[in-house]
């Protein structure tokens, strides 16, 4: 998990575009769980991590 998030802050284009569920969310999978981020001006925001199992629209504000 700690890689997976350095690889984020280094490269955000890394995730996939999911404005369908939020405006400028991304997503990218780790192991059994996908982390949901915003890429900013020169940062990342970690939005949730969640099991792959959990329903996306529930749990993201």
């Amino acid at each position: 998990m700690k890689q997976c998030l350095k690889s984020l802050a280094q490269n955000p284009a890394l995730g996939i575009l999911r404005d369908h569920v939020d405006q400028d969310l991304r997503s990218y999978p780790v192991e059994r769980h996908m982390v949901f981020y915003r890429e900013l001006v020169e940062e990342v925001i970690i939005v949730r991590v969640l099991h792959q199992c959990i329903d996306v629209q529930c749990h993201i504000d």
